[in-house]
């Protein structure tokens, strides 16, 4: 995707006072700013996780009539697993349950790559682990949180926990200090708790809990709620340890409120019964420290949660209002319907620091699912059956009752980055979105249409409702350099444009390294001579569009005797700096062990060398097949110039 215009610029650039270079347009070499892939799950997807090394995890719950790559022991109603590269093909994929119906709702991951299930089960049989701090099975239907492998193959710790009805899981996080975090909704009169409030079950009551690190111990399991309905939708661990958790209730005065609340508003917003949004810290000894409701008089539902970079909870949801509170809108927000909403909370609980509303016309937008990257922009992932949403760089969608909505927000909610619709003529719904390290963003939900246009199908029989698993990526591409040819200013300037609102742009000169550059670049003191000015933008921190590049000589001062000639142009002699952007994790069973390279120079090529191998030429996305045993790979690039890395990137694994 990347090419540098360092050759066909330079003799313009002679030739001309300025430089306007606009590759924007697309083409063959210029693409447009969005792209996406389609894949096509068992059943309906429930959530989704990022591994550390990209990889993506996809959970949902199907009917067990094909096999996956790795069985589980049950026949019925199946979870199922499926891991898919950074490139978005499929690596791994199991089955999990037992002789019953067993259900996966949640996701999340851990620093060294584990991959944690929770959901719910009624089989009696459901596998667990020896020294778990669980309760075994209790009758009706019991939660369940599984420690998998990263490569899915092997259950590392498993544990069930429930009370003598239903016990249903709904969001799974892990925390700094590596405790898993399960939070959801329970009926059981006798669901086991270590603190908290008794039973009160005004219709469901919330709850939480905390395994220790192998799930042999829980310190923390607790009912959340009052005399109302309460459930707890979605958690997200902290760095520190502890976490914060969302969700929705009825309950009155009797709700757990802790602190003064938003605003210093901490009680009901609308007359009883009315829905009210939550949010709620706890530490890891199950302490409240914060509990708030925000909202409207009217029903607001929190569904989902993640941080930011500051520490700050980011929430999506639904409201019916037309007054929720916020400090940006996109889109029409009709009475009557519901309509999205994303607010990030003070990390105390209590002040709303923005809010954004997401709407339409002609139908209802439900916003699903949040996830923010490492420079604090936002993505929301929706439902919605509006006929006009707003679109930014939008793909062409079919458009059915129902289709997929994504959206980028920037970090202050003050503009859209891009916003697309996502269907068929069918019915689609978004469950999840998460972001990976290497800039694409994948969701996944669901679809009643089997045939979803060129998507890749599952290995397990696809449904007549399957799931639906979408990967997006974006390309941001500098439309615009426009500065001098030739001047007698060491320190030139060039305006940036970009096609992305709100990219980040970076620049070079004459292949030193990368630097974070503003739109009004002024580069540093250049020598005599001829220099290359190149710039990248990058949507997604790390994912980087086409280099852009032009040229500018610096002239000799004026003199009495007439101007100096034009040095000439200087040489490349940079050497370019090599990155395993991806690899396997540092203990693995697999024979494969799958690699991508890249350069910090445009067009570079790679050498490779495993083990005490020879060097050999490679490519930037490399497969290789090893025996049982200790590895090593070094890599090392060689730009345009002929100028080869002699610092080679090293990667050390062990397959066991």
């Amino acid at each position: 995707m990347s090419r540098s215009f360092r050759a066909t610029v330079v003799a313009a650039a002679l030739l001309t006072t300025a430089v306007s270079l606009l590759p924007g347009t697309a083409t063959a070499d210029t693409p447009p700013v969005l792209g996406a892939t389609a894949a096509l799950l068992p059943a309906d997807a429930s959530d989704a996780a990022v591994g550390p090394d990209g990889t993506t995890y996809v959970v949902g719950t199907t009917y067990k009539i094909s096999p996956l790559e790795h069985n589980g022991a049950g026949t019925e109603y199946e979870a199922f697993v499926m891991a898919y590269a950074p490139d978005g093909t499929l690596r791994d994929s199991r089955y999990l349950g037992g002789s019953g119906n067993d259900y996966a709702h949640a996701v999340a991951t851990t620093a060294d790559g584990s991959v944690v299930v929770s959901g719910s089960t009624a089989s009696t049989d459901f596998p667990t682990t020896a020294g778990n701090a669980g309760t075994g099975d209790q009758g009706g239907t019991d939660a369940y949180v599984t420690v998998l492998s990263s490569d899915l193959s092997t259950i590392t710790a498993s544990a069930m926990y429930g009370g003598a009805t239903d016990d249903i899981p709904q969001g799974v996080g892990v925390d700094g200090t590596g405790t898993i975090w399960v939070t959801g909704w329970s009926d059981s009169l006798t669901l086991p708790v270590t603190s908290g409030p008794a039973p009160t079950l005004g219709g469901k009551d919330g709850f939480v809990l905390a395994f220790g690190p192998g799930l042999t111990t829980r310190p923390v399991s607790q009912r959340f709620g009052g005399t109302g309905y309460d459930d707890v939708s979605e958690v997200v661990g902290l760095p520190g340890g502890g976490a914060i958790f969302v969700g929705r209730t009825t309950s009155g005065a009797d709700f757990p409120a802790v602190g003064p609340g938003v605003d210093g508003v901490n009680a009901p917003f609308g007359a009883a019964g009315t829905l009210d949004a939550y949010a709620a810290r706890m530490t890891g000894a199950g302490v409240l420290t914060w509990s708030t409701r925000f909202g409207t008089t009217s029903a607001d539902q929190a569904y989902s949660v993640a941080l930011n970079p500051s520490g700050q909870p980011v929430i999506a949801g639904s409201t019916n209002s037309t007054s929720f509170p916020s400090t940006s809108q996109y889109g029409s927000v009709d009475p009557g319907v519901f309509h999205g909403f994303v607010t990030t909370l003070a990390a105390t609980g209590d002040a709303i620091v923005r809010s954004t509303v997401l709407g339409g016309t002609g139908g209802g937008l439900d916003a699903e699912d949040v996830a923010v990257d490492a420079a604090g922009d936002v993505y929301v992932a929706a439902t919605t059956s509006a006929t006009s949403v707003p679109l930014v760089h939008g793909l062409p969608a079919q458009g059915g009752g129902s289709d997929v909505y994504a959206v980028k927000l920037s970090a202050d909610g003050a503009r859209i980055a891009w916003a697309t619709e996502l269907g068929s003529s069918a019915y689609e719904r978004a469950r999840t979105i998460v972001v990976d390290p290497f800039g694409a963003v994948t969701i996944t939900g669901g679809t009643q249409n089997p045939d979803y246009p060129d998507a890749t199908p599952s290995p397990a029989t696809v449904h007549q409702k399957p799931g639906l698993v979408l990967q997006i990526r974006s390309t941001p591409h500098v439309t615009a350099i426009t500065g001098p040819a030739s001047t007698d200013d060491p320190t030139p300037s060039f305006a940036l444009e970009v096609d992305v609102d709100g990219a980040r742009t970076e620049c070079r000169v004459d292949g030193a390294s990368w630097s974070a550059c503003d739109p009004a670049y002024t580069a540093p003191t250049l020598s005599l001579g001829a220099h290359t000015i190149e710039v990248r933008a990058s949507d997604v921190p790390g994912s980087y569009g086409p280099v852009a590049g032009t040229t500018v000589t610096i002239l000799a001062p004026t003199t009495a005797g007439g101007p100096a000639a034009a040095p000439t142009a200087a040489a490349d002699r940079t050497a370019p700096q090599t990155t395993i952007a991806a690899h396997p994790g540092k203990r693995t069973a697999k024979a494969k062990a799958r690699f991508r390279l890249r350069s910090s120079e445009a067009g570079s090529t790679f050498a490779c060398k495993l083990d005490k191998r020879a060097w050999k030429t490679c490519g930037p996305g490399l497969t290789l097949a090893v025996s049982t045993g200790r590895h090593t790979l070094r890599v090392r690039a060689t730009d345009a110039a002929g100028n080869t890395d002699t610092t080679p990137a090293r990667f050390r694994w062990k397959r066991v």
